[in-house]
């Protein structure tokens, strides 16, 4: 990060369903997007109850899996990210880095 203004900001949600999480990712995603904001970005840190979250790659999966997981208990929520299917559960410690990667200079491709 040399070169950067600012550290990324850390918030911790606890114990958090997963919409309302994405919902708290969305809003600090804009905040960091607007010129005014002091920080390369912010992790999220947080833990979910059982949910399993289909990626783009899992769509036939979903349809298949839905209904069996859901008796389970778990949340099933198909996401707008890549991949195939993940689960979250008590527990385990989640991550979501929002990073303006405009800031740190770094290139994808």
């Amino acid at each position: 990060m040399i070169g950067v203004r600012g550290v990324a900001a850390v918030v911790k949600l606890n114990k958090v369903g997963y919409q309302s999480a994405l919902g708290q990712q969305k809003a600090l995603l804009a905040a960091t997007r607007t010129v005014k904001y002091p920080k390369v970005g912010t992790v999220v840190l947080c833990e979910h109850d059982p949910v399993y979250t289909f990626g783009r790659r899992g769509e036939e999966l979903f349809q298949n899996s839905r209904g069996p997981l859901c008796d389970t208990g778990a949340e099933v929520f198909k996401v707008g990210r890549g991949g195939l299917v993940t689960f979250h559960g008590p527990g385990q410690l989640v991550c979501y880095p929002i990073l303006n990667l405009r800031l740190l200079k770094y290139n994808l491709m």
